[in-house]
């Protein structure tokens, strides 16, 4: 992925940085968006996402970070959550090998560079707003 910064996003005590995307591409099933950051949460409780909203799809996903093998023992789809846990005093990397958020039946597919924007729901901070950079992928 190309290095890019993002203008960091704050709700209450949850501060979103270095959000990036990825379109990954699927003839078969549709494109979708995956998105990566990195969450802390300078309050003194835990919160959580619980949902990701944009203009440009028409589902917000969480996914867990695992794979799950298909009738074929392909691994390709991420396992899906309902919540990131995000606990108190910490920072949490979503990360294509961990938890992240994804966009899927897309509207328009977004190109490298272009910036997307997406909205987080949290439990305790509420809603922020987020622009997204789409960035090239390194296989």
């Amino acid at each position: 992925m190309l290095a890019m910064t993002s203008i960091p996003a704050f709700a209450g005590n949850i501060e979103v940085s270095d959000a990036v995307a990825h379109v990954e591409e699927d003839a078969e099933h549709g494109n979708t968006v995956e998105i990566f950051m990195n969450i802390t949460n300078s309050a003194g409780s835990m919160d959580r996402i619980f949902a990701i909203r944009s203009k440009i799809a028409g589902e917000g996903r969480i996914a867990g970070g695992g794979s799950k093998a298909d009738e074929h023992g392909d691994h390709e789809d991420h396992l899906l959550a309902t919540s990131i846990d995000l606990p108190a005093g910490v920072t949490t990397k979503l990360a294509e090998d961990a938890s992240h958020l994804e966009l899927a039946k897309l509207k328009q597919t977004p190109q490298t560079g272009e910036e997307i924007e997406i909205t987080l729901f949290f439990e305790q901070a509420g809603r922020v707003n987020v622009t997204v950079t789409v960035a090239e992928e390194n296989h």
